[in-house]
């Protein structure tokens, strides 16, 4: 099943590696660290919004989704498809 991040993108839910709180992973240094250096490699997908709105990211191997909803929103997002699964 594919969950709907924003915009016109979906990631299958089997694809998805976690979901952070994009305002907890900018307070610490090593998290930071770590944005900063996915977004120099271009592997971010910025679903239609600006860095003052972003919300959440989801982690998938192969890119770093920067998301406009809520961790909370996601996660019934996903647990609703687990429970019809297709």
């Amino acid at each position: 099943m594919y969950v709907h991040l924003g915009d016109d993108v979906f990631v299958h839910t089997d694809e998805i590696i976690a979901v952070f709180d994009y305002q907890k992973m900018k307070e610490n240094e090593t998290n930071r660290t770590m944005m900063t250096e996915k977004l120099k490699s271009g592997n971010w997908v910025w679903v239609g919004i600006s860095s003052k709105t972003v919300k959440s990211f989801v982690v998938t191997e192969e890119r770093f989704y920067a998301s406009p909803f809520s961790i909370a929103t996601l996660k019934r997002r996903m647990q609703a498809l687990a429970r019809f699964p297709g």
